[in-house]
């Protein structure tokens, strides 16, 4: 017995020329509820007769086949709406990008069309670094992302019908060679910091940074928390009477501005305990500034840019710990408590919910197992 036909499909299609001179295409169609029908077109050629049958059957298509032909640009704006009321602004506007560099180049491909050999063309082509608009784009992360993107895009048109299977499943994952953590010394950060203040302190111009980027690398040493949480804390999220500091925002960046978010990377408010030399640098700061609004401010009393910080970082340090970032010291203090009190204090202390963030990607490995305690014994 003969299988039926696949829902929303049709059989092969005939031509025949019929009496008056015209053709005439045929075909048998299976619609949504099952029913077979003998769909039939005429027209004065062959080719003419079988388009127009095309266009019959295509009107009884199911509205997941008519999804299926869309094309790919247009199918990702429309997932691009639904996913941008679950993700912070952050998490956005990197996958705008993302989709403005690398989808929509080649987003005239339909959805149909769509194969896992082309996904993994576009994937490897997103990561190798390249130049545009003066701008440096791809790289391994950039692929990560594509990848990751493609599986959420193309999993929303199997969920909608429109595919039977999602292509982005069967990519190979984006190798990515970490480089092993990098972390200073306890006696390198307390050079770090007098360098930075020694410099500004010695500055022979006046700049705004001279006012607070001693004491803002100051509480990157004390706090460990993210450049970000230190941009966008206000003096009512330190209490000094207590020593305590509630990290419960942070700022994002969005066309070279630091802009204010109310919650954290994770959405989760952390108290970090503050030490005594650097309450005593925020008192000093809260009795310059007023201790209003927040507690490192550009010109206006806004939020420092970071492109700024990272400018008066590099300056005033002048090569010294060659070429390091501000993102160096969180990691160093992770190193130091990790050393001390163990992996799930520096965790909590950095805001953590997962610890293996935290080994994987801010505790610098110990170059020398010591272990003469444990085997001394034996």
């Amino acid at each position: 017995m003969r299988p039926p036909l696949p829902i929303g499909s049709h059989g092969e299609i005939s031509a025949v020329k019929i009496a008056n001179g015209k053709w005439r295409a045929r075909a048998y169609y299976r619609d949504t509820t099952g029913k077979r029908r003998d769909i039939t077109a005429n027209a004065t050629s062959k080719a003419a007769a079988v388009n127009k049958l095309r266009e019959k059957i295509a009107a009884y298509q199911p509205v997941e086949e008519t999804t299926a032909t869309m094309r790919l640009k247009d199918f990702t704006q429309i997932w691009l709406k639904d996913y941008k009321k679950t993700v912070t602004f952050n998490t956005f506007r990197q996958t705008s990008l993302i989709i403005k560099n690398f989808i929509e180049p080649v987003g005239q491909i339909r959805l149909n069309e769509i194969t896992v050999p082309w996904l993994e063309k576009q994937i490897a082509a997103a990561g190798e670094k390249r130049t545009r608009d003066g701008r440096t784009i791809g790289g391994p992360s950039s692929a990560t992302r594509l990848r990751i993107m493609y599986k959420m895009i193309l999993g929303e048109a199997v969920r909608l019908g429109a595919l039977p299977v999602n292509p982005a499943e069967q990519t190979r994952a984006v190798k990515i060679e970490r480089e092993a953590v990098k972390a200073l010394s306890p006696e390198q950060m307390t050079e770090l910091r007098k360098t930075v203040r020694d410099f500004y302190l010695s500055y022979p111009h006046w700049t705004r940074a001279k006012e607070w980027m001693p004491d803002f690398i100051d509480f990157l040493v004390g706090t460990g928390c993210r450049v970000g949480e230190a941009v966008s804390l206000k003096w009512d999220d330190l209490d000094l009477e207590s020593g305590l500091c509630t990290i419960r925002s942070t700022a994002i960046i969005d066309s070279g501005a630091s802009v204010y978010q109310p919650y954290t990377k994770t959405k989760n408010d952390r108290a970090i305990t503050l030490p005594g030399w650097l309450i005593a640098v925020l008192r000093e700061r809260e009795r310059r500034s007023g201790g209003e609004g927040f507690v490192f401010t550009a010109k206006g009393g806004g939020m420092v840019k970071y492109s700024v910080l990272t400018h008066n970082f590099k300056n005033s340090l002048g090569g010294k710990f060659g070429k390091i970032t501000p993102k160096i010291i969180r990691a160093s203090v992770a190193t130091m408590i990790e050393r001390e009190l163990g992996l799930e204090a520096a965790g909590l202390q950095l805001g953590h919910d997962d610890f293996k963030t935290t080994k994987k990607s801010y505790i610098e490995r110990r170059g020398v197992s010591d272990a003469v305690g444990v085997l001394g014994g034996l």
